[in-house]
């Protein structure tokens, strides 16, 4: 059994007024009942119209002072968050594509202790459970972050978009935001190479073409794996080059005189 830190926080508040008839399942009592939360929303109706969650589960278990547990999972679906919003700033769709990218999971876990008489229930932690990878370092990332204060509880019965799972979100988006400006300044830096042993080449042959092989002869080749340089004309007049690299957002071309433009990737 999964191990949290119980609730002790403003338990009073969330006293259940869960009873049942006899012959009950634990799942049953805890799905029937009521949190003095929200009376007037089963615990079951009020984690089934919850719009973010993706996949939901309920599981009984035993704790280790053999107390009957029932635990509830909810996925917290990625795409469900697209318009949310978060300090005035909504939840682009693109965001949540880079998300996905990732391996980054994150789901709502509550775990509620049925009375000894099965007809009543308290909820003895309520939380969120991330998983994935560091994006930095590549180590398995596992993280429980236990809702003291019942502010993710009361985002659900409110229907409204779970604050830790948007800062996720826009912690990811972000963080591959900025590798992907990398990955293109290392594209721009490798055309800008291109550019100058196509100048050594003209030097020697101002009435070639240029193409990759003879930029290679000048001594160019790309830094990194994933980037492109094509040579799209090739005259000492109308040179014009183009470079991208396959994880970066942008095309840069450059042209005879030098100069650079840039464009996003479709």
């Amino acid at each position: 059994m999964r191990r949290y830190k119980p609730l002790y926080m403003f338990l009073v508040m969330f006293i259940v007024a869960g009873l049942s008839s006899c012959g009950s399942s634990p799942e049953d009592v805890v799905k029937t009942g009521t949190l003095k939360l929200d009376p007037s929303a089963t615990v079951e109706d009020a984690f089934n119209g919850y719009q973010f969650f993706g996949k939901k589960s309920w599981k009984s278990l035993k704790d280790q002072q053999n107390r009957e547990i029932v635990e509830f999972n909810g996925s917290l679906d990625f795409d469900k968050f697209v318009g949310a919003e978060m300090n005035g700033i909504q939840i682009p769709s693109t965001l949540v594509k880079k998300a996905k990218r990732t391996d980054f999971k994150m789901k709502y876990v509550a775990q509620f202790a049925i009375s000894k008489n099965g007809n009543a229930f308290q909820l003895k932690y309520s939380g969120i459970a991330i998983t994935g990878t560091n994006l930095k370092t590549g180590e398995p990332f596992n993280e429980d972050i236990a809702d003291d204060d019942f502010s993710v509880l009361k985002r659900i019965y409110g229907n409204k978009p779970e604050l830790n799972t948007l800062g996720v979100l826009f912690a990811i988006g972000g963080q591959d935001d900025q590798e992907a400006e990398a990955y293109n300044t290392v594209a721009e830096n490798d055309l800008k190479s291109a550019y100058t042993a196509a100048q050594s080449y003209f030097f020697d042959y101002p009435d070639g073409q240029c193409d990759l092989s003879k930029l290679n002869k000048m001594g160019f080749s790309t830094t990194t794996k994933g980037v492109s340089i094509k040579i799209l004309q090739g005259g000492i007049d109308n040179l014009l080059m183009s470079g991208e690299h396959s994880s970066g957002t942008k095309i840069f071309t450059m042209s005879s005189d030098g100069s650079i433009q840039s464009s996003d990737k479709k």
